[in-house]
């Protein structure tokens, strides 16, 4: 399964295009395959869904993923082998009113060794009818240690605890024995301005940056057992119904 828009194209496995614009261009050709954890996550708590509180979807098909492949960016070429990667979507009859989220799967513990972790979280407003939009609903994904830790219940949106205080979040999520306490943060000038707009005209303004720092401390029955980092290669986007002053925008 894929799309295919005039000269780009996007499937499970690749994407390839080419797009110009003011004199600019920008080629693409680019093929995924999964990596040692390819987890599926839903951050949609089901039972939203069946209550119609939340309409749209939002799934990262794959958490973990290597790309290869090459990036041309006015002549310039840029190649790729073995890229930590994600493959996800969202959709639904129109955007979320706002949200934080953060991805990363390139993580080291303490003594700089790399370690098989993956994170990725989203704290969101939904829209219910017209201005008025839901609380600040949360879903959290952790692998760690070979097993995968979900917060993604109705439940669990309610009382996870996640704080966004820009160009910085930071976040607790917390079941039986474990806790995981998390900070994802980047400099003002690695983040870049999108701009997207609604389906019902109204315009949507994304600040980010794939090179954020992101860093989450695990807790067992109150001890702290491992505290891993990913230095400057998440992926970590604020959006908002207002335009950020600080972020040029660039789309």
């Amino acid at each position: 399964p894929g799309v295919r828009i005039e000269a780009c194209e996007l499937t499970t496995q690749a994407t390839r295009g080419e797009l110009s614009s003011k004199g600019k261009t920008i080629l693409w050709d680019l093929r995924f395959r999964p990596g040692a954890i390819p987890s599926r996550v839903d951050f949609i708590p089901p039972g939203f869904r069946r209550a119609g509180i939340v309409r749209g979807t939002a799934v990262t098909e794959c958490a973990d993923l290597e790309v290869e492949g090459r990036i041309v960016v006015d002549g310039s070429t840029y190649e790729w082998t073995r890229a930590e990667g994600m493959l996800g979507h969202f959709s639904g009859p129109s955007n979320a009113h706002s949200w934080t989220w953060a991805h990363a799967n390139r993580f080291v513990d303490a003594e700089g060794r790399p370690q098989p972790f993956v994170f990725e979280g989203i704290t969101a407003r939904a829209p219910l009818v017209g201005p008025i939009s839901t609380p600040r609903l949360s879903s959290f994904y952790f692998h760690y240690r070979g097993q995968d830790y979900r917060f993604n219940s109705v439940w669990d949106s309610l009382r996870l605890q996640s704080t966004t205080a820009w160009p910085q979040w930071t976040f607790r999520a917390e079941r039986g024995e474990l806790l995981f306490r998390g900070k994802c943060s980047a400099d003002l000038k690695d983040f870049a301005g999108l701009t997207y707009e609604d389906t019902h005209g109204a315009f949507i303004h994304c600040a980010g940056s794939q090179l954020a720092d992101i860093e989450i401390h695990i807790y067992r029955n109150a001890k702290l057992e491992a505290s891993l980092a990913c230095h400057g290669a998440g992926s970590f986007e604020v959006a908002s119904r207002t335009r950020n002053p600080y972020v040029p925008a660039l789309i």
